[in-house]
């Protein structure tokens, strides 16, 4: 029996061959920790250490080791019956950099015949920003920004190009991981503050951005891209050794420009006596500010002398000076980010997961900005043909103490100096705030302790494919995505100062849902016919997005300390609606390339929305691009100062579908 398991055990040493080695960078002849060393064609395989070096067993019927790592060209060895193999490994220029995302494909910056700028992970992180749009503010050419509120968090109006229908939305499209996504207006209300669900996203877990301009890049996205495409690719995991990245900012901000000044209390009073002395002096006989004064003593009310906001308390106080517009500032507001992530990967297996923090609040008083955001992104590989990812995004998001701010409301702080008499204290003689000397005004300072004002957004995010490689250049491809959006909206008034006084404080409360499916089936092949290349990608998308919508309203509260529907006294109201759409598309694009240097571009989607009339509801959008890359040609070797030049023209037609619900 013994000498049986020895024989077994000889013959299974002898089934498989170590080999060691060091991997090593060709640019400076550094060790590579983190590089991926396997057997092609089998689940064998090994990282390299914090040296470079590596040691693996290998079956004796190897031929070949591959090395593979993230930013270098993958290197294929044969083993020719050594046991130490060195490698070294270049540097990937295009995966460095040059490939740009396109949304349903990806294609190196010299391939694309349309109109793009990708913004990298490397900028996106320079500036700590609220929402992920803003990042992009100044670093696109024809994309303009404008930003409508100064609450953290807020809407802001993306422009590609310009204005491209008067009668239908302009905004554009948004999509994240290859998907159309949600992209709204979350707050409850339309006179407060507003909420982006790009809010919802932290720019430290976005890998590039990449703005499609034209028709020619657009016109994959058929009926939603006449007003361009923004593209969200978020950040992968890469195979090595498991990274750790620990990043933390604090800053703080203040108004850029104080904008246009008011009057002081002395200098409108100086105002008020002359125009007394140009109205009434002459048939009165006073021509100084003291003989204005005088009158004005006698005349009373009649000219503004007492009553709530007259003068003469003023003067009678002492004539102190009440700058609103200072008041309501939040000097030095605070903005500070945490973020913890991790990303490793081993034999075609990669993960990305991550965890951030953010608290920013507004230059006015009160107003608070918090979101925690989850991530995990993970890519597994079945056998040799079959790939699993998903692609997973949870956040959780307060926007605190949002004001009215859409108009010239007596309840938005940003006014409030305008309209509020610097004559007018803030506080009564004991220190509480002043809540019957303001007029039909309101002291907002003690608006902002005893009101309850704030928008609530919870958003997840899926995305899940599998890939199966029926031959070598033939992928079938499928996606399913779920985006839900939850908000909830709560604004309560107290009953002592303000709008609620009259009902003896009210209340009002919503939910929103949206939840949006996507579902995506593609087969993509590449062709390779010597110094020809055809890439062809055929897609059927799949659209449905619901939305929820309930709301209650409720006044008379009895007591303090409460604030919610059912502890109101009266006048109860409540409403709810129901809203949904879809879209069913079926896309084909080829790309050919020769030699890199001669590029032509083919796009056809054939796109159906439940917007439109039953008979009207499907449209073609296609369009056609060529490229010619001339610093690539032979009679370019001798112009050394030409880095890239190329020459690329293109045409198409893409279209709107962001109109109205069952409005035909």
């Amino acid at each position: 029996m013994f000498s049986l398991f020895l024989i077994a055990g000889v013959l299974t040493f002898a089934q498989t061959v170590q080999i060691t080695g060091t991997v090593t960078s060709s640019e400076d002849g550094l060790p590579l920790p983190g590089v991926a060393v396997t057997v092609p064609g089998t689940t064998i395989g090994v990282s390299t250490d914090v040296n470079g070096r590596y040691v693996l067993n290998v079956p004796a019927t190897a031929t070949t080791l591959q090395f593979k790592f993230l930013g270098m060209l993958t290197v294929d060895v044969p083993i020719q019956g050594r046991n130490v193999i060195d490698v070294q490994m270049s540097e990937d220029r295009q995966a460095l950099g040059e490939v740009i995302v396109l949304g349903y494909s990806t294609r190196g910056r010299n391939q694309i015949t349309g109109s793009t700028v990708q913004v990298s992970a490397e900028e996106l992180k320079q500036t700590p920003v609220t929402s992920i749009d803003q990042t992009l503010q100044g670093k696109v050419a024809g994309l303009v920004i404008n930003t409508t509120s100064g609450t953290p968090g807020a809407t802001q109006t993306l422009r590609i190009r310009g204005i491209s229908s008067i009668s239908a939305g302009n905004a554009p499209l948004i999509v994240i991981d290859g998907v159309p996504v949600i992209q709204s207006n979350a707050s409850g209300s339309g006179a407060m503050s507003s909420l982006s669900t790009l809010a919802a996203l932290n720019s430290n877990d976005i890998e590039t951005i990449t703005v499609l301009k034209d028709a020619s890049a657009t016109s994959a996205f058929g009926a939603r891209g006449s007003n361009g495409v923004i593209v969200i690719t978020t950040t992968q995991g890469a195979e090595g050794r498991t990274k750790y990245n620990l990043s933390a900012s604090y800053g703080f901000q203040n108004k850029a420009v104080e904008g246009r000044k008011q009057l002081t209390a002395a200098q409108r009073y100086e105002l008020w006596l002359e125009g007394l002395i140009n109205t009434f002096g002459e048939a009165n006989s006073f021509d100084t500010p003291e003989g204005a004064e005088q009158y004005a003593i006698t005349r009373g009310n009649l000219i503004g002398w007492t009553g709530v906001t007259g003068y003469a308390a003023w003067r009678d106080k002492g004539r102190p000076e009440n700058d609103w517009g200072q008041l309501v500032l939040n000097k030095n507001a605070p903005i500070y980010n945490l973020n913890l992530s991790a990303s490793g990967g081993e034999g075609g297996n990669t993960f990305y997961t991550s965890l951030g923090y953010m608290n920013n609040e507004a230059v006015v008083i009160g107003n608070l900005f918090e979101r925690i955001t989850g991530q995990l992104n993970m890519t597994r590989k079945f056998g040799n043909r079959v790939r699993f990812g998903t692609n997973n995004t949870i956040s959780y998001t307060n926007q605190d103490k949002i004001f009215l701010e859409t108009s010239a409301y007596f309840g938005n702080p940003h006014i409030l100096k305008f309209f509020m008499p610097p004559t007018v204290s803030a506080y009564n003689e004991d220190g509480s705030y002043n809540i019957n000397s303001t007029g039909s005004l309101f002291n907002i300072l003690y608006l902002q302790e005893n009101n309850v004002s704030w928008n609530h957004m919870t958003r997840g995010l899926t995305n899940n494919f599998i890939e199966w490689e029926i031959i070598d250049g033939l992928k079938l491809k499928s996606v399913g995505a779920f985006d839900f959006v939850l908000s909830h909206y709560k604004n309560f008034r107290n009953r002592y100062h303000g709008d609620g006084r009259s009902r003896n404080g009210d209340t009002q409360a919503s939910m929103d849902q949206n939840f949006n499916m996507v579902f995506q089936n593609s087969l993509d092949y590449a062709l390779r016919i010597e110094d020809h290349r055809v890439d062809f990608k055929v897609l059927m998308e799949y659209q449905k997005r619901k939305m929820w919508y309930i709301y209650g309203w409720a006044e008379d509260f009895i007591t303090d300390g409460l604030t919610n529907l059912a502890s109101a006294g009266a006048n109860w109201d409540a409403t709810s609606s129901f809203t949904d759409w879809a879209n069913l598309s079926y896309l084909g694009m080829a790309n050919y390339s020769y030699l890199g240097k001669y590029i032509v571009d083919l796009t056809f989607r054939r796109e159906g929305s439940s917007r439109f009339a039953e008979d009207l509801r499907f449209g073609n959008f296609w369009a056609t691009g060529a490229a010619w890359n001339i610093s690539q040609e032979s009679f370019m070797d001798g112009v050394p100062f030409v880095d890239n030049l190329r020459m690329r023209a293109s045409y198409g037609v893409s279209g709107n579908s962001n109109v109205g619900l069952n409005a035909f």
